[in-house]
């Protein structure tokens, strides 16, 4: 992207790229401290799910596992990501 026009502004705890509707999931993600998406959280104009990359990062930082549901037309599927733990032994497991 382009450069801000100004340095200094913006914030580093606002996840700027997320739309209304993903920031408010990004919110409620935080409170509960798992998201739930509909489908896979894919948005057409952009790859990937940026809501889950949020997420991703911020699980990262605070040094926790992400966990996050994807509500599905018939099924709805449980994931749970330890990458961000960087565990390095099976025996460090939770």
């Amino acid at each position: 992207g382009l450069a801000a026009a100004r340095r200094g502004t913006g914030s580093r705890g606002v996840p700027h790229r997320l739309n209304a509707e993903e920031h408010r999931l990004y919110e409620l993600a935080k409170a509960r401290g798992y998201a739930v998406l509909k489908g896979s959280g894919h948005r057409r104009e952009r790859k990937g799910s940026p809501l889950l990359n949020v997420l991703r990062q911020r699980a990262d930082a605070l040094d926790e596992c992400l966990v996050w549901c994807q509500q599905g037309v018939l099924t709805d599927h449980c994931c749970v990501d330890f990458s961000p733990r960087r565990l390095g032994r099976r025996e460090e497991m939770p």
